[in-house]
């Protein structure tokens, strides 16, 4: 309820939206953080997420409620899906077929962090507007954006940057290297224990990991996640 003419501090529907309990500490104390302590958070995280605890701040310091909170993720849930369309258009695709695609990745991979993540936000939906936008317009600061607000998209960057190097016959996008070459050198000697790590049981892992994360995202134990949202889910 309203007090003395002061904001909301849950938000109309609130209870509707919930939010998982590592959201918590953000919640509470980076919104009251001084500049100086939060460039001490942002240099002291883990290395390819600092950007992420600007996002993050920037979104709960301009947002009175967590109704508010939630628009401007869908908001920028809705960003992704423009810009993932805009993508598909620029790769000739028709406007009908890239309508539905968007469509579908509007719902997929990250529509439900959007509402029931608040903390993911800018990890992962930001980090994918960023990635989107650097395949589209092949930017350096969306680059830079996207390898530094989650760091599990190098990857993904560097195949756009090595795809646009070979189609536009521009050596200059291997300079890509170096940003990745920085961002390797501070997972690796700026945070031990937080970046890679070679163990003798690499080889293994990595043998069952890989067909384990392929059932998770398209094979039986990815069916099996929604098979409870199947059965919730009527024609209308």
């Amino acid at each position: 309820p309203q007090s003395r003419g002061k904001p909301d501090p849950v938000g109309a529907g609130a209870p509707r939206l919930g939010f998982y309990y590592d959201d918590a500490p953000a919640l509470a104390s980076l919104p009251q953080a001084g500049l100086s302590e939060l460039a001490s958070h942002i240099a002291g995280y883990v290395p390819g997420r600092n950007l992420h605890v600007l996002w993050q701040y920037l979104l709960l310091k301009l947002t009175p409620n967590l109704t508010a909170l939630h628009l401007v993720q869908s908001a920028l849930d809705g960003a992704v899906v423009v810009a993932f369309f805009l993508l598909l258009r620029r790769f000739a695709i028709p406007a009908a077929a890239a309508f539905l695609a968007a469509a579908l990745f509007s719902f997929w991979p990250t529509h439900g962090e959007t509402h029931f993540w608040l903390y993911a936000a800018p990890q992962n939906v930001l980090s994918t507007l960023f990635v989107v936008l650097f395949a589209l317009a092949g930017h350096p600061l969306f680059f830079l954006a996207a390898l530094f607000t989650y760091d599990q998209t190098v990857f993904v960057l560097l195949a756009i940057a090595g795809l646009r190097a070979f189609h536009h016959r521009r050596p200059v996008y291997l300079l890509y290297l170096l940003p990745a070459a920085l961002f390797a050198w501070l997972k690796i000697a700026r945070a031990p224990g937080r970046g890679p790590e070679l163990r003798s049981n690499a080889l293994h892992m990595l043998a069952v990991n890989i067909p384990d994360t392929l059932s998770k995202t398209v094979g039986r134990l990815w069916f099996r996640q929604l098979v409870p949202l199947f059965d919730n889910v009527t024609l209308a």
